[in-house]
């Protein structure tokens, strides 16, 4: 039961940080495709730090639950 709970913690903070990777993909990618070297530097940057985040909650979630989490990339 411990693990279901601990799961599930860990599978709320994905979603929250897999809102946040995707908003920064969508904002990042639209700077880039707009040709706006610096906005999409910045944006660049915010999105590999949400993946990086994400990837940080991978590591620390016990291996039983990471499975549930899917890979930061494919969002």
């Amino acid at each position: 039961m411990a693990h279901q709970a601990e799961c599930a913690t860990i599978n709320a903070r994905a979603a929250s940080l897999a809102n946040e990777v995707r908003a920064a993909k969508a904002q990042m990618q639209s700077a880039c495709s707009n040709n706006s070297a610096q906005e999409c530097g910045g944006l660049t940057q915010n999105y590999d730090g949400a993946v990086e985040r994400y990837r940080m909650l991978m590591t620390e979630a016990p291996t039983n639950c990471r499975s549930l989490v899917p890979d930061p990339l494919s969002l």
